[in-house]
């Protein structure tokens, strides 16, 4: 494959999790587990709760073969909230499943943790030439949706297939919040077919970023003419609990299919 950038991407824009209509194919909508959110409400000045955004899109790509385009683009986890993200990963039986439950462990202002289950999964995930990775199933989405009249995305068209990701501490923020550790502290995910109990997190200031070339980090666009919005997500399936649920979804908007080579203008 070769690679051509898109026509066209002239506005960035940041767009509400709980403002994306669901389609009918299940696509990104609010969290059921809001409900049961200890970080929104009258007990949340306890505790030290993570707030995950999404950054903006970045070095958007074209990769054209001879039966499918795919648009790429970088992706990254941001925790600006007051505490870290922590998963806490355990087994599942038999084991040869390669799974394990999740409980999400929320800092609390004194000693200690307050824990909740999430419903969710962490997987062995095989990635081509790396071997595998302990990651957290749904921790992002990437989705081609298209264009309502204001312009802001409607209804979801596209889906990239990476659901996995691996919260990890990979770069700190250029000015990181109050409360952010100088190092890392949840680092590089863990390997070891094994392991029974696997630690993930992304703390205060800290992101996780995964680069467009990375394996699966693509939406496949083949046939699509006209305008659209390139839509990622944290937390799409709203399992983890934050103290602001409204800010996991950032877009950019684009032009398909891609006309010039080289990058797009900025990246």
């Amino acid at each position: 494959m070769r690679t051509l950038p898109l026509a066209v991407l002239l506005l960035v824009l940041a767009l509400p999790a709980a403002s994306l209509a669901a389609d009918d194919t299940g696509g990104t909508s609010p969290s059921s587990n809001q409900a049961s959110n200890p970080c929104v409400g009258p007990f949340a000045f306890g505790l030290r709760c993570p707030n995950l955004v999404m950054g903006t899109p970045e070095d958007l790509y074209a990769q054209i073969g001879r039966k499918r385009t795919l648009l790429r683009a970088a992706n990254s986890i941001q925790n600006i909230g007051t505490g870290p993200m922590e998963l806490r990963g355990k087994r599942k039986r038999p084991r040869r499943a390669f799974r394990m439950s999740v409980l999400q462990a929320i800092k609390k202002v004194g000693i200690g943790h307050a824990y909740r289950r999430t419903g969710g999964e962490l997987f062995f995930k095989p990635i081509p030439g790396q071997y595998r990775y302990w990651k957290f199933v749904d921790a992002a989405s990437l989705e081609i949706w298209s264009l309502g009249p204001d312009g802001k995305p409607l209804k979801r068209l596209r889906r990239s297939p990476k659901q996995v990701y691996c919260l990890r501490d990979l770069i700190q923020m250029d000015i990181p919040p109050l409360g952010s550790p100088p190092g890392r502290v949840y680092p590089a995910c863990n390997q070891n077919p094994d392991k029974t109990k696997v630690t993930l997190g992304t703390s205060v200031g800290w992101v996780d970023r995964y680069p467009a070339q990375y394996y699966q980090q693509y939406v496949n666009v083949t046939g699509l003419k006209g305008r659209y919005a390139y839509v990622m997500t944290a937390d799409p399936k709203g399992r983890l609990a934050e103290s602001n649920e409204s800010d996991n979804t950032s877009y950019v908007t684009v032009t398909l299919p891609p006309k010039e080579e080289g990058y797009l203008p900025g990246y």
